[in-house]
């Protein structure tokens, strides 16, 4: 409930118009709806969390505190081409990494196991930091369904694969700082901008730091990776990192 919280929360900041596919709460009944319809998810999640443990809706509201901070920062990120990674990362692991940690943490202190809310939190933020860089990347492949391709081209939104593909080719920064400098961009023009960042090998790199932190959340798992739980975790991470390759492959070939 805190996750479709927060993207009814998101799409209206982005003024998303569709969302795996379909329209978005505020596509179809505005923003008044859309966010109005989020407090009240969220604040419902809340209220059955204070029914299980004070512990856990004490980390729940820190995580959403988290996560809203790192979309104020997203938002101000807007534009800036020479926003540093590790601004970057702090943004992905705030907006997801946080609320993956958490899901694990949270079970890991009802389950009295410290060890495992220390693990499960760092697993977590590690996979979701992996999973935005992988959303990055679905993004210039063109393969994330139900979102236009080049969609954070389109919206000025410095992804690492922009990011990474302007600090190779200055033409490149020159031609994206001319065509955000507009108050729209043209079809035309984000496919021209698009196909550079792809050419610049900025999408391979990105997937590189990518697996990066799906071995990192891996051996954040540790011991716990041997169960037959943690072994599921484990799965998600690798078809993650998978997934992408294979849809790297696709456009290469």
């Amino acid at each position: 409930m805190i996750h479709s919280a927060s993207l009814l929360h998101d799409d209206v900041v982005d003024a998303g118009m569709y969302r795996r596919g379909r329209p978005t709460v505020n596509a179809r009944w505005g923003n008044i709806v859309a966010v109005m319809s989020g407090d009240l998810i969220l604040s419902t999640a809340l209220t059955q969390l204070s029914l299980l443990d004070a512990r856990v809706v004490q980390s729940g509201l820190s995580i959403v505190t988290e996560m809203t901070r790192a979309a104020i920062a997203e938002v101000e990120a807007r534009g800036d081409m020479n926003l540093p990674l590790t601004r970057l990362r702090y943004i992905a692991e705030g907006k997801t990494g946080s609320l993956f940690g958490w899901c694990g943490k949270a079970a890991a202190t009802l389950a009295d196991q410290p060890e495992a809310v220390a693990r499960f939190d760092a697993f977590g933020r590690h996979l979701g930091v992996a999973f935005q860089i992988a959303d990055d990347i679905r993004d210039i492949l063109g393969t994330d369904v139900g979102k236009p391709r080049y969609a954070d081209v389109h919206s000025r939104t410095p992804s690492l694969p922009i990011l990474l593909a302007v600090a190779r080719d200055e033409s490149l920064r020159r031609k994206l700082k001319d065509a955000w400098a507009f108050s729209v961009i043209t079809p035309e023009r984000t496919r021209e901008i698009g196909n550079a960042i792809e050419a610049t090998g900025a999408v391979e790199a990105s997937m590189g730091m990518m697996n990066a932190e799906v071995e990192a959340a891996l051996e954040k798992l540790g011991p716990y990776s041997k169960d037959a739980a943690g072994a599921e975790l484990a799965s998600w991470a690798h078809k993650l990192a998978e997934g992408i390759a294979d849809q790297v492959k696709g456009r290469a070939a």
